[in-house]
């Protein structure tokens, strides 16, 4: 405090004197409350950044789980089309065999027909 002003406080006596320790309190509590508020500021800042990482540590640990699953979901889709064209490549080869098949009893029974036709005008 400046000189001049402490002879002024004096001046009023005690309560000059009180209202100077007023004054000096006031100046301590205000530099202790700057302190703590600057403290304070600092932890929240400690505080989001430890968050900003622990968040980021989950998102990257999403993504590995759901790039895992991409890659699960891509082999098994991949599976199902071979699976699907082997089954359709099977069927193709299941219904060429069943019209052979067919074609050649269509064939049998058209010769049996005939033969059998052959030995009735031959029996009459």
């Amino acid at each position: 405090m400046d000189a001049s002003f402490i002879e002024k406080l004096l001046e009023f006596g005690s309560l000059g004197l009180f209202a100077g320790f007023l004054i000096w309190q006031h100046g301590n509590l205000q530099k202790r409350l700057d302190k703590l508020t600057d403290s304070f500021k600092e932890e929240v800042r400690e505080l989001e950044d430890r968050h900003e990482k622990a968040e980021a540590a989950v998102g990257d640990r999403f993504d590995a789980m759901l790039g895992r699953y991409e890659d699960q979901r891509g082999k098994v889709f991949s599976d199902i089309v071979t699976t699907l064209t082997s089954n359709s490549s099977r069927l193709d080869e299941a219904v060429t065999l069943i019209e052979t098949g067919l074609a050649e009893m269509r064939q049998h029974y058209a010769e049996a027909r005939l033969r059998e036709i052959s030995r009735k005008s031959t029996d009459n």
